[in-house]
């Protein structure tokens, strides 16, 4: 039973009634039953209406008296007084019981709600923990048929109440009659947020409330990225962590990467690189790979739990950069072709010729390799022009003047049982158009010779170094001479040879020597003619010179250096920087770097070659042209069988500001 402070509806005092006052209606009281306080500031009970000459009989108890009920002796004969004396007791009765029960819900204000404690038992899981206080032994649930009890959870700073906007209410219903402690199991509750909730109980119209205590489960799970990243080429090698409280499933973790938003989501981003599910903690990493060039990246890591998704940070991402780089844009399979020429025409790249990677029999392969391929940068992809001519050949040269690609020198090997290299000196000149055309009266006049170099230069070609394998005696020789082809001058009078030698400095000595090379680089920038690199005599050439139009009896030493020694290097000119790469070493192992030349004479090492992974990637650079602003590097894969092209993008100096 309910514990009450009213002694007057206590069992013994209800014995007891005190005495009865008759009050006539209309003075003081509604002609209707009801109840209301006396002049004397009691309750009393007007048990019927009458006439208005009537009265009506009113009760008003008092503790330790037995309210007598007077006999009334109405006017009207026909009122059957017995009967009208139990309908006034039964009505008193029912009046005391609802007056009792009235006080007793007053008693039930003590009555209240405790919020205890919470107990974060899994990474989106947590327990809540309630407490109902106040009740003296137990209370009977007809007498209370409005009741509730739980828990209310939100988000926001406010207090939650029942009802109220944002408030989730996890109720256990009516199930309680005296003091309990209760709690439940929330699920998939956000990690990044922090929420706050409280105990209730409702009995009518009364409510109580807990104190409202806050919890978060953000400590559940920790994303970590790390803000050094390593570009090469156009990838970068992410790395993050995962730190987990509980051995849980985590649905996905990655990373998420934009160039124009500077916090990217799973929602707004250029690159997302999921990793899947994992029940690990500790580092995870991934090669971004297929980026832009000069391009600045924000990334964020990320992990997903249900379907939300928690970031490393939830202002700040890591920024790094892109710069220069290389992308294969083109592949020719079942194609290997060796020393092949290149050049470019109305914005076109042309690619062919060459000869098979260890024989070039004649005519059995010479007639084989006299494709030319133009480049199709829009499907990337070599396209077959159809325009045969000029016959396949190894150590050939190729440059361009005006509209027309020229190809020449180089040798085809005999046919017979020894194989001796035939060297040419006939020159072709290629048209888009028009296809392959013999300059016979402009044959190379100087002596014949194989991997010479060949570069364009204020609308004339600069051809000289190289060797040849002397039949006679068994020895090769080395050129270090240069030759000026000039297509203004008249057929037959276009070809003269610059007085000035191309000398070798030593190394271990300083002194600069007449000596030839062979395999070597040359290219133009400004207004001047570079070339250096190469071998001779079984050793590498360290070092590069330069002449100027303005004179061209003395060579210009430029440079000397290790970066330098490489034989069968590629070299090409961009905008105001000239680069030198790739090639062998004496032992012919591959090298890979690449360094740039600035116009103010400086050297800095480049994005070097991608370095094969598979035997897909192990391209031999040969071949080198420059087209709008990026440089075009084609060579065999002799090993995947197949003829590749490569696309350099040079540094624009730009980043992430």
């Amino acid at each position: 039973m309910m514990k009450t402070n009213n002694p007057d509806c206590s069992p013994s005092n209800i014995l007891d009634f005190g005495r009865s006052e008759i009050y006539p209606l209309g003075t003081a009281f509604k002609s209707e039953i009801g109840s209301r306080k006396s002049e004397n500031g009691r309750l009393a009970l007007i048990l019927g209406p009458t006439t208005t000459s009537n009265f009506a009989p009113v009760f008003v108890p008092q503790p330790g008296k037995l309210p007598v009920f007077p006999r009334v002796r109405p006017k009207s004969k026909n009122i059957n007084c017995p009967a009208f004396r139990s309908l006034a007791i039964a009505i008193f009765i029912m009046f005391i019981f609802s007056t009792c029960n009235d006080q007793a819900l007053e008693g039930l204000d003590f009555v209240t709600a405790v919020t205890v404690d919470t107990e974060v038992v899994d990474i989106d899981k947590v327990r809540l923990f309630g407490r109902i206080d106040g009740i003296d032994g137990a209370i009977n649930p007809a007498d209370y048929p409005n009741r509730e009890y739980g828990f209310l959870v939100t988000g926001s700073l406010d207090e939650p109440t029942l009802g109220a906007a944002g408030v989730e209410k996890v109720s256990f219903g009516s199930d309680f009659v005296s003091n309990i402690d209760y709690d439940t199991l929330i699920l998939g509750l956000s990690l990044r947020k922090v929420f706050f909730f409280r105990s209730f109980i409702q009995i009518g119209e009364r409510i109580s409330y807990g104190n409202t205590l806050p919890f978060t489960l953000s400590q559940n799970l920790a994303v970590g990225l790390s803000d050094s990243v390593k570009v090469v080429n156009d990838g970068a090698e992410l790395r993050g962590v995962l730190v987990l409280r509980f051995q849980e499933n985590i649905n996905d973790h990655g990373f998420v990467l934009s160039a124009s938003n500077t916090l990217p989501t799973i929602e707004d981003n250029d690159f997302i690189f999921p990793l899947g599910q994992t029940n690990d903690d500790g580092e995870f990493r991934v090669l971004a790979d297929s980026l832009e060039f000069n391009t600045c990246y924000y990334v964020r890591a990320y992990a997903q739990v249900n379907n939300e998704h928690i970031y490393h940070d939830d202002s700040a991402s890591v920024s790094f950069a892109t710069r220069d780089g290389w992308k294969r844009v083109a592949l020719l399979a079942d194609q290997p072709f060796s020393d092949p020429m290149g050049g470019v025409i109305d914005e076109t790249a042309y690619f062919g010729m060459g000869c098979d990677g260890f024989v070039c029999n004649y005519p059995t392969q010479t007639s084989t390799f006299t494709q030319v391929w133009r480049l199709d940068l829009s499907a990337d992809t070599l396209v077959n022009i159809g325009l045969p001519g000029a016959s396949g050949r190894r150590g050939g040269v190729s440059f361009t003047l005006g509209n027309k690609i020229y190809y020449g020198l180089g040798y085809f090997d005999d046919a017979g049982p020894i194989a001796f290299p035939v060297y040419q000196n006939d020159l072709w000149a290629f048209g888009a158009d028009s296809g392959w055309e013999e300059l016979t009266m402009d044959s190379f006049p100087g002596p014949l010779r194989q991997d010479a170099v060949a570069v364009s230069l204020n609308g004339k070609a600069y051809i000289g170094t190289g060797s040849r394998r002397d039949l006679n005696f068994g020895d090769r020789v080395w050129y270090d001479d240069f030759w000026v082809f000039d297509p203004a001058e008249a057929p037959g009078h276009r070809w003269r040879r610059l007085e000035a030698r191309l000398p070798f400095r030593d190394g271990s000595s300083g002194q600069d020597l007449e000596r030839g090379r062979t395999e070597a680089i040359a290219f133009a920038l400004g207004n001047r003619l570079y070339a250096g690199c190469g071998e001779g005599l079984g050793n590498d050439r360290k070092d590069l010179w330069s002449l100027g139009p303005e004179n061209e009896e003395e060579w210009r030493w430029e440079a000397s250096g290790d970066f330098l020694g490489r034989r069968r290097a590629v070299a090409f000119s961009l905008n105001d920087k000239a680069y030198v790469g790739m090639g062998q070493n004496k032992e012919g192992e591959p090298l890979f770097s690449l360094w740039e030349l600035t116009s103010d004479g400086s050297w800095k090492e480049a994005e070097p070659f991608p370095v094969p992974e598979t035997i897909r990637d192990k391209v031999i650079p040969q071949a080198a042209v420059s087209l709008n602003g990026k440089a075009y590097i084609a060579g065999p894969n002799v090993d995947f069988i197949s003829f590749d092209v490569w696309e350099y993008t040079p540094s624009d100096g730009s980043g992430c500001k």
